[in-house]
C-alpha cells in the first residue's frame, strides 16, 4: 500500500508537470499560503510530516491493487514513476511562465518545490517502512 500511495504521487507529479491538473485543494486558499509559508519548509528540512494527516485522495492507495503486485514490480513501477515525474518537474521549472503545481494542502507549489515535496514524502515513508520491518525483525521468528 505504501509502495503504491508512492507511486501515485510521483504520477500526479509527473501529469502535473505536462500540465494536468494535479490535487484539489482540500483547505482555503490562505490556509494553503499558511502552510506553505510555515510548514513546508520544517517538511522539507526534516522529511517529517504532521501525524494525523490524511492522503488526499488522488494518491490514496486501492489495497486491491497493492495486492496484486509483487515487490519487485512494484519497485520497478516506483523507480519509473520516480524518473519520470524528476524528469518532468525538472523540464517544468525552467518553463516562462513557470507552471505551478496544485497540492491539496500547500496549495501552487512550483516545479522545484513539487519535487522536492516528493523526495521528502519518500524520504519519510522509507524511513517508516524501515522502523516497521526493524520491527517485525525483532518480534517475528
Amino acid at each position: 500500500d505504501v509502495a503504491l500511495h508512492i507511486f501515485q504521487a510521483y504520477e500526479l507529479g509527473r501529469d502535473a508537470a505536462a500540465g494536468g491538473a494535479g490535487m484539489r485543494l482540500r483547505v482555503t486558499p490562505f490556509r494553503a499560503w499558511l502552510l506553505r509559508i510555515a510548514v513546508l519548509p520544517v517538511i522539507l528540512s526534516t522529511d517529517r510530516f504532521p501525524r494525523g494527516v490524511r492522503a488526499p485522495r488522488e494518491v490514496a492507495p486501492d489495497p486491491s491493487v497493492s495486492r496484486h503486485l509483487s515487490p519487485g514490480a512494484a519497485l520497478a513501477q516506483l523507480e519509473r514513476a520516480a524518473r519520470q515525474a524528476a524528469d518532468g518537474l525538472r523540464r517544468a521549472d525552467d518553463e516562462r511562465p513557470a507552471l505551478r503545481v496544485a497540492h491539496a494542502y500547500f496549495g501552487p507549489l512550483t516545479p522545484h518545490a513539487a519535487l522536492r515535496m516528493l523526495s521528502a514524502h519518500t524520504r519519510h515513508h522509507a524511513r517508516a517502512l524501515t522502523h516497521q520491518l526493524d520491527g517485525a525483525h525483532l518480534d517475528g521468528p
